[in-house]
Parts: C-alpha cells; sequence; structure tokens
C-alpha cells in the first residue's frame, strides 16, 4: 500500500502541535517536527529494531519454525502429541534452519 501524502502531512501537523508520535519514520528526522520538538529524534531508533529477534538467527526460514511451532502447540493441546515429543519436533526443525 503506498504511503499516502495526506496522511503523512496530517501526522507532521499533529506531531508539530501535539508531540503525537507518527508512525512515519521520516517525519522523526523531519526539521520542522525536530524544531518544535527534539522528543523526537530520541524515537527515531524503535523504527530500527527488529521486532522477533529470533528472526536474526532464522533469517527468511522464520516462517517455517514459526509453523513448527503453532502447529505443534495445537496438537499438545489436542491432545493427539505429548509436550515432549513436541518439543523435540520444533527442537529438529529449528536445529535445520540455524546452523
Amino acid at each position: 500500500m503506498p504511503i499516502s501524502k495526506k496522511t503523512t502531512e496530517m501526522q507532521k501537523k499533529r506531531a508539530i502541535a501535539f508531540s503525537v508520535l507518527p508512525t512515519r519514520p521520516a517525519l522523526y528526522s523531519d526539521p520542522e517536527v525536530l524544531a518544535e520538538s527534539s522528543f523526537f529524534k530520541n524515537h527515531a531508533e524503535m523504527f530500527s529494531t527488529t521486532p522477533y529477534p529470533v528472526r536474526l538467527l532464522t533469517g527468511a526460514d522464520y516462517n517455517q519454525l514459526s509453523t513448527a511451532f503453532f502447529q505443534n502447540v495445537n496438537e499438545v493441546l489436542t491432545g493427539s502429541e505429548s509436550a515432549q515429543k513436541a518439543v523435540s519436533e520444533v527442537e529438529k526443525v529449528a536445529k535445520r534452519i540455524v546452523r
């Protein structure tokens, strides 16, 4: 979905007038926003973080590990698999991915 220029402009106005944190990363380095409140400069780093640290280890294979995890948890919760077997299955997938 393309970023709406109108939305960005509105967020900029709200950031300047009311110190509302924008969702557009570029606004955290916008000179006009920073001139009004240097507070925003401290928040720019939140856009450079990784939401799931495990992605650093799994990279593009994150979805495989996530799928193995939720499928095995579901099997334990429904009683079709023991917790020990589920952990073993997830561990196999994790070890294959993270070498």
